[in-house]
């Protein structure tokens, strides 16, 4: 029999064998009851600590047995706790009752097989309900029956796992709990399309918010999010990748940055950018002239836009007939001359009159034009010659 560092003597077996002084703390504990006793057989009745027997008890030898009990079970919560524990000692625990402290330890250890976090999940303790809402190998069946739990703790953890199945999803998109939902709208898994249309009709403005931001949404969800009550959703959704051109077109109405947003979308159709090419402020019609799908009618309109760069976007636009720009070729200046020397798009006769305008770099422009022909950009190159 060896000897501890703390003087304790200790068996074969690895036990300590606790000193007469450790008793005597044990005894004293248990006297002041911060130490529960546990009893020493299921037919033994509970007994307080206080009672005479109960001290009796304690002297006369019993105080070893719950010394060792106590012992064991910090023990048992190690290995509970431990990932070098085998599997099938942690489900040998599982199924032997296992105290709060046992059970959630359990819950929460990564070795922890898929059958014994389901039987846990069955337990009443939200701790340990909890761990297994959180673990990674926990399986579909049980995290579909998880999305029912009563309490929303264990839903709202359950709600930001990325590999729901889609009975938890469908069930969670429908939580009476606003954090859920949130928390659901907020991780980067893809939802069904029903249930994202349904999250797009949520009560809550912070749900419809973050399903607006969300790049997995759906298109069928951003276009009911076009048509939002609320402005900040209106506005997150303008700013989607994803948003249609059908839902871009309700928001030609809309505040100035929804617009701005609409106008500048890659989505946005030739109908509403016609629209936004009349719209009162010239940074939204600057926008739609910059637009690659600005069609003829838009930018013909935008031509004779008071903004000189407006004018010139137009000028240098892939979209804007031949008469057009014969027109912005004879425009003061030389930003719209030059943009308009730069388009491959530009007539012969609009590059002709170029040739010879008295801005160098419009005459530049010409000799790099893909259109321009050997005559024209003779002329140009004359022009440069000192």
């Amino acid at each position: 029999m060896d000897r501890s560092p703390s003087g304790s003597a200790v068996s074969r077996t690895g036990w300590r064998i606790p000193r007469r002084d450790d008793v005597g703390k044990f005894t004293s504990s248990v006297r002041a009851g911060s130490i529960s006793a546990p009893t020493t057989g299921p037919d033994r009745p509970k007994e307080s600590l206080d009672t005479p027997k109960a001290t009796t008890l304690v002297e006369t030898g019993e105080a070893w047995t719950r010394y060792n009990a106590v012992m064991a079970s910090r023990v048992t919560v190690d290995d509970a706790r431990s990932i070098t524990t085998p599997a099938e000692r942690l489900s040998e625990m599982a199924e032997g009752s296992p105290t709060l402290k046992i059970a959630a330890a359990l819950a929460r250890n990564p070795r922890t097989p898929a059958k014994t976090l389901d039987l846990l999940s069955q337990r009443d303790e939200v701790e340990v309900v909890i761990g297994v809402a959180d673990r990674v190998h926990t399986d579909g069946e049980t995290l579909t029956r998880l999305a029912n739990h009563p309490v929303a703790s264990v839903r709202l953890v359950l709600a930001g796992r990325r590999d729901l199945p889609d009975g938890a999803l469908h069930t969670l998109a429908r939580d009476p709990n606003e954090d859920v939902r949130l928390k659901l709208v907020k991780r980067p898994g893809l939802l069904a399309e029903e249930d994202a249309v349904r999250l797009a009709r949520d009560p809550s403005v912070a749900v419809r918010e973050r399903l607006a931001g969300q790049p997995a949404t759906p298109p069928s969800a951003l276009q009911a999010l076009c048509s939002d009550s609320t402005p900040s959703v209106r506005r997150r959704v303008a700013q989607h990748p994803n948003t249609p051109g059908a839902g871009l077109a309700l928001l030609v109405n809309d505040s100035f940055r929804t617009q701005m947003y609409a106008a500048e979308h890659p989505n946005a159709s030739a109908e509403t950018l016609v629209a936004l090419a009349r719209n009162a402020d010239h940074r939204i019609r600057g926008k739609v002239s910059a637009h690659a799908n600005s069609p003829a009618e838009a930018l013909e309109y935008l031509a004779v836009d008071s903004s000189v760069e407006t004018r010139a976007n137009v000028g240098a636009h892939s979209n804007t007939p031949g008469h057009v720009l014969e027109r912005l070729a004879k425009s003061r200046g030389n930003q719209i001359p030059h943009a308009v020397a730069s388009n491959p798009n530009t007539p012969k006769s609009a590059l002709m009159g170029l040739a010879g305008h008295p801005e160098s770099d419009v005459r530049r422009a010409i000799l790099v034009n893909p259109s321009a022909d050997d005559e024209v950009k003779v002329l140009a190159a004359l022009s440069l010659t000192p």
